[in-house]
């Protein structure tokens, strides 16, 4: 019971700094996507079945931050765990280095689906003007800094899972601490 209720915390904190924190701290007021880095990194590490509850809850607390329709990153988050998950499985071996690069490329793919689906999903009145669609559909230069503010981010947050998991050694649900 602690333990979800400190996942609620800790996505609540997350979408926080992604919605008010990092867009007055960076440049064009572009966000990373905090909350998507860590639905992927922990869909890689313990896989779909246990996160997928995770990634509707996290999508809906993200979905009252931004004041958008309750369920456009709900379904967002959840259509790109879907995919890591099933990705994960085949892409995904025990050497560490591969993991990281494979995790990072997933965090990467993951970005740009996350910005293509929530830029679709919130479109209003840009379908009457096909310049206009594609205008509001795909802005390089957003997606750009998107990609490298994530890229940079994913570093930070998987090395600090590592230091936590080998400080605490985190095995089978116990919590040893050394």
């Amino acid at each position: 019971m602690y333990q979800k209720i400190l996942l609620v915390i800790i996505f609540i904190l997350l979408a926080v700094m992604q919605v008010s924190l990092f867009p007055n701290l960076l440049p064009y007021q572009i966000t990373p996507d905090l909350v998507l880095i860590v639905i992927i990194i922990w869909v890689a590490k313990q896989g779909l079945k246990k996160v997928w509850l995770w990634s509707i809850i996290a999508g809906f607390i993200l979905d009252i931050f931004t004041f958008r329709l309750i369920g456009i990153n709900i379904l967002a988050l959840f259509i790109i765990a879907c995919g890591v998950g099933s990705l994960a499985k085949r892409f995904l071996t025990a050497q560490k280095t591969t993991a990281f690069l494979v995790i990072l490329g997933f965090v990467e793919v993951g970005t740009i689906v996350n910005f293509f689906l929530l830029n679709i999903f919130t479109l209003k009145n840009s379908f009457f003007s096909l310049n206009n669609f594609l205008e509001s559909l795909f802005n390089p230069t957003i997606l750009a800094w998107k990609l490298l503010y994530n890229a940079g981010l994913f570093i930070i947050i998987f090395w600090l899972i590592n230091k936590i998991e080998k400080t605490f050694h985190l095995n089978s649900g116990k919590l040893l601490i050394k």
